[in-house]
């Protein structure tokens, strides 16, 4: 396979990233055309030939998200009607990978399930996505999911940064796991907060740390941020 082999397709909401990938390989994007019209409804277009090549679309499900996500749909499905030989699916945030599990025995979407499905029907041959907020939604699709870590770059970045008078701590629970492994490869010591949600808001409060933090810098890890209430409310118990 040679670089004119794949046609990579930039989403609005992944434009530069895509320029940005297309540069190191030595390509141009698709020409394409994505709009909305005035009463909401998604448009989408590739303006060039792509029969028998292997479509990569990129796009991040970043604000505004619904309008995102089905810009990706329709231009899997486009690729597709175009008679591309595969589609492969880049997502470097998967918002609705949050939605993963159902809480308290509540009548509420698997919302991660529900994507992975429509992926899926859409047309999607491979999806690529970036630190997926539960490792447990590759699960969710029948089609192959590499999920890509960012802790080999930033955790290099970090080195030069920190000393050994340093602790990774995990803002609440579901993040423990992250924060250990930047523990581990950076050799800290790690703590954990412990958090509690009342309601299903972007409210928390952090009510105590467990690990010692006396003396030293903490190094918050966490795989997103919506209103950052999580992570101030965590710093300020740390201080």
């Amino acid at each position: 396979m040679t670089a004119s082999d794949i046609a990579i397709i930039a989403g609005s909401a992944s434009r530069l990233l895509t320029a940005t990938i297309c540069a190191d390989l030595g390509v141009r994007p698709c020409e394409t055309t994505a709009k909305v019209f005035s009463e909401g409804n998604v448009y989408v277009s590739i303006n060039e030939n792509i029969r028998g090549r292997d479509a990569c679309i990129i796009q991040s499900t970043t604000v505004p998200v619904n309008r995102n996500l089905m810009e990706m749909m329709f231009f899997i499905d486009a690729a597709r009607r175009a008679s591309a030989r595969s589609v492969t699916v880049v997502i470097p945030w998967f918002s609705y990978a949050k939605g993963d599990k159902r809480d308290n025995d509540e009548r509420v979407s698997i919302r991660a399930r529900v994507c992975a499905d429509m992926l899926e029907t859409a047309g999607a041959d491979r999806v690529l996505a970036v630190d997926l907020h539960a490792p447990q939604v590759q699960g969710f699709f029948r089609i192959p999911v590499d999920n890509l870590q960012a802790i080999g770059v930033l955790g290099e970045a970090l080195r030069h940064q920190l000393d050994e008078n340093s602790v990774s701590v995990a803002p609440d629970a579901g993040s423990a796991k992250r924060a250990r492994q930047f523990a581990e490869r950076l050799r800290l010591p790690l703590a954990v907060a412990d958090k509690r949600r009342r309601a299903h808001d972007e409210n928390a409060e952090v009510l105590e740390i467990m690990g010692d933090v006396r003396g030293k810098t903490c190094l918050i890890i966490d795989d997103f941020t919506l209103s950052g209430k999580t992570l101030t409310s965590a710093a300020d118990r740390l201080l």
